[in-house]
């Protein structure tokens, strides 16, 4: 119970429990709305000094003062910027982020944020430590091959940017919810994307390519995908239903993807130190208490809108599809054949012979087999959908604008912006033309 007896000069006693003590205040004004801010202490001097630190505190709430500015107290440091991340990736709204994309702000959490600046306490989090984090400590990351570490950079420009982005919406996030007043990485300049790298999709090493794969067991999937250029995850998510095999209007639709409900560790935190899980487990599924699914699933959401799209099915891809589906109707009588129970998981054009989809990471290996193979240059699987776009715009002379809708591309602009090395010989004759002109001119 509090007893507020009259003071002098905002200096007065008060009783609270039994205990009489002095109490400090004084009444602030902002944006119109006026408060009365105290202090309590067993002295005039300890109650106005706590006066001073709650009006500080109030200050900083009010944005009229800098966070660093406040002292701490004990309680508000229990919340470490590793148990926010975790706490902030649990509340993303399923509605408006999907469950593929909710997985890769997770991945950058655990493997790039957490290890680093994990165990720093939220409110403590600045900009010295966010600028030496990007700048130094991940771009110092380097690849692990067969268990040793190489000289090649672990996270390029753009998959910096990446990490940076969703630290940002988590502190922002932060601020929203006034965990902390201020987001530090507003002050930390963002890492730069990487420059294109320039890949050789020349027609020469396209029709190599082709050449190569008669008769090859991944014909019709590699051949669908340099001439239609199709997304990976598109190719390897074509269901039967999506394709018209009859010569006379054979048609090829793209209506979604393969994907795969993703697992995470359950059992706490990883060490700042050793990146190691409490459970001790390596891999998310064996981890005792996991949390998700796992396994892969037909997902009805294309990458944009413009992703969903029919185009004709030509051949030879036409032919080679046809004579996939009889040899995969071989594949389902036998006992070996179990797709995966799910919805379309059993119509999957591209399957293995027990009905198996084929996994991102496989169909990638698979690539560069077959460029190792035949002695090819390399080129990642990702190059099969400029090669497509490479024959389309510099051999075949097809407008960018159809080339954005065969491809699927959010907008023209899209595929201008990726691919406008391509078009350097469009740029030759008036260029020509130009300095033929000065050739003339006394």
């Amino acid at each position: 119970m509090e007893r507020r007896p009259k003071g002098e000069g905002g200096l007065f006693r008060v009783d609270i429990n039994g205990q009489s003590l002095w109490r400090a205040n004084k009444t602030v004004k902002h944006n119109g709305t006026s408060k009365r801010i105290t202090g309590t202490g067993g002295s005039h001097s300890e109650a106005r000094e706590r006066l001073e630190a709650n009006y500080k505190r109030w200050l900083v709430r009010t944005g009229q003062l800098h966070p660093d500015a406040v002292e701490a107290r004990p309680k508000e440091l229990k919340l470490t910027t590793g148990e926010w991340l975790y706490l902030w990736h649990s509340q993303i709204n399923p509605e408006r982020v999907d469950e593929t994309t909710r997985a890769r702000y997770r991945s950058r959490l655990e493997l790039h944020l957490v290890p680093h600046i994990g165990d720093i306490p939220l409110k403590q989090l600045n900009r010295d430590h966010l600028d030496k984090l990007f700048r130094i400590t991940l771009p110092a990351k380097r690849k692990v091959f067969k268990g040793i570490e190489t000289n090649e950079p672990l996270l390029g420009g753009s998959a910096l940017v990446n990490v940076y982005v969703v630290l940002r919406m988590a502190l922002n996030r932060a601020v929203a919810e006034e965990k902390i007043f201020r987001n530090p990485i507003i002050s930390v300049e963002r890492p730069l994307r990487s420059k294109k790298t320039k890949v050789d999709t020349s027609s020469g090493l396209t029709s190599s390519v082709m050449i190569q794969l008669d008769d090859h067991k991944h014909q019709a999937m590699f051949t669908t995908a340099i001439i239609y250029g199709m997304r990976q995850s598109e190719r390897l998510g074509l269901r039967w239903r999506d394709i018209s095999l009859n010569p006379r209007k054979a048609t090829l639709s793209i209506e979604g993807q393969l994907a795969r409900h993703e697992v995470f560790h359950g059992c706490g935190l990883r060490d700042p130190q050793t990146s190691a899980w409490p459970c001790g487990e390596k891999v998310a599924s064996k981890c005792p208490a996991k949390s998700g699914g796992g396994g892969y699933y037909w997902k009805d959401e294309p990458k944009n809108e413009s992703s969903r799209r029919e185009l004709p099915l030509v051949e030879p891809v036409r032919s080679m599809l046809e004579a996939l589906k009889d040899e995969q109707a071989a594949w389902k009588e036998s006992e070996k054949w179990k797709p995966i129970d799910s919805p379309f998981m059993d119509e999957l054009v591209f399957t293995s012979e027990t009905g198996q989809p084929i996994r991102q990471q496989d169909d990638t290996v698979a690539w560069h087999q077959l460029l190792e193979e035949f002695h090819l240059p390399y080129i990642r699987g990702h190059a099969l959908r400029h090669m497509a776009v490479s024959l389309l715009i510099g051999q075949l002379n097809i407008p960018v604008e159809i080339v954005s809708k065969i491809m699927g591309h959010a907008s023209i602009a899209v595929t201008s912006e990726i691919y406008t090395h391509l078009q350097t010989e469009d740029k030759r004759k008036p260029l020509e033309a130009m300095g033929n002109f000065f050739k003339l001119v006394p």
